[in-house]
């Protein structure tokens, strides 16, 4: 068994990948994909694999359907 906690890990090489590293990522691919390409030509642009680009952009859509939630329940809030 590892020493490495568990939960949510930091990605990339063993979960020691630096957080600022991983949002510069995210944001390369997000790009990408708004820019027409496939996952298999974003995993190959940034020298990462296919599933991995697949990952990001999951973390990528569930951040931002969170933020759309939070900001419609702030809203109904207020009226």
């Amino acid at each position: 068994m590892t020493d490495r906690p568990r939960g949510r890990a930091h990605g990339g090489r063993g979960g020691a990948e630096p957080r600022p590293r991983i949002r510069l990522r995210e944001i390369h691919v997000l790009e990408q994909v708004m820019a027409g390409r496939t996952q298999h030509q974003i995993a190959s642009m940034l020298g990462i694999t296919q599933p991995a680009v697949s990952k990001i952009v999951r973390r990528i859509e569930e951040r931002l359907l969170a933020d759309v939630a939070y900001k419609a329940e702030r809203q109904r809030a207020r009226q």
